[in-house]
């Protein structure tokens, strides 16, 4: 998702990334390896919870995907420096265009499915976190100049939470998002905001 998020940043495609002939190659063979190894031996490994190999690929995505996170505010306040919203837009992008590819999946398959717009999940507080985490520690606080420090923290903070997160079998950001999410539904069925949700009589 990451990959993806930042090439629509970039107004490309979302498979611009793979024009790239290391990320090419790479996807290429982890597609190979995922679906076509010998008695599905990969798939089943990653499967498999709390298995090393699994754990080290977690570890690996996390830090992929904060470094990504945190390289995409950067590039986006370059650009657009009064932009104080843009960061927090772009972490929730970079945390979210999965839900994007997997609702258009789902679409092609002519079955019923969400984006994070209509249902936003926890990813949403999670890429408001991380960014604002970032930003704030990284580029505004003490002029900046502590960025590198702030970086490698959240990167070594982000990693081990998913990693905890992945051994554990939760989601570290639901107990904040979920409260968060029900005042807002609240708001909006009392205030009548928005489309109301499918079988709600309170506007009828």
């Amino acid at each position: 998702g990451g990959a993806a998020g930042s090439s629509l940043m970039k107004s490309r495609t979302f498979l611009a990334f793979l024009t790239t002939q290391d990320m090419a190659l790479f996807h290429t063979l982890v597609y190979l390896a995922t679906y076509w190894s010998p008695y599905d031996l990969v798939y089943r490994t990653m499967s498999t919870p709390k298995h090393p190999v699994r754990l080290l690929c977690v570890g690996a995505d996390a830090l992929d995907g904060i470094t990504t996170l945190c390289g995409a505010v950067d590039k986006g306040l370059k650009a657009y420096p009064d932009n104080w919203l843009l960061p927090v837009i772009t972490g929730v992008l970079m945390c979210n265009t999965g839900s994007v590819v997997r609702w258009a999946d789902q679409r092609c398959r002519g079955r019923t499915a969400q984006t994070f717009l209509s249902a936003p999940g926890s990813g949403v507080s999670r890429g408001v976190a991380m960014s604002l985490a970032y930003y704030l520690f990284g580029r505004v606080f003490w002029g900046g100049r502590h960025r590198n420090a702030a970086l490698v923290a959240l990167c070594w903070l982000v990693t081990a939470v998913e990693l905890a997160e992945d051994v554990l079998d939760v989601d570290a950001f639901e107990h904040v998002h979920k409260p968060g999410l029900a005042l807002l539904q609240l708001l909006r069925r009392h205030f009548h905001l928005g489309p109301q949700p499918l079988g709600d009589k309170t506007c009828s």
